[in-house]
């Protein structure tokens, strides 16, 4: 699952291996997201379901190749 957060406070991110603005918006897991919540860094602002992938199987229709018998 992954949850959309805002940065609350600016911070280095050790992670990301860079700097998150205060006001910046990004995308991570459910995981992470709730250790910069705990953390006061960010506050979530929702959650993204992922969606299941149905298992579809491709349907092809084969036909036979039929000859045609010639006639004289």
């Amino acid at each position: 699952m992954k949850v959309k957060i805002e940065c609350i406070t600016t911070y280095n991110d050790l992670q990301l291996k860079k700097q998150i603005n205060k006001g910046e918006q990004f995308v991570v897991s459910k995981e992470r997201a709730d250790e910069l919540i705990s953390l006061g860094l960010v506050r979530q602002i929702e959650v993204i379901k992922e969606e299941k992938k149905e298992n579809t199987k491709l349907e092809t229709k084969t036909e036979k190749a039929v000859r045609s018998k010639k006639t004289k």
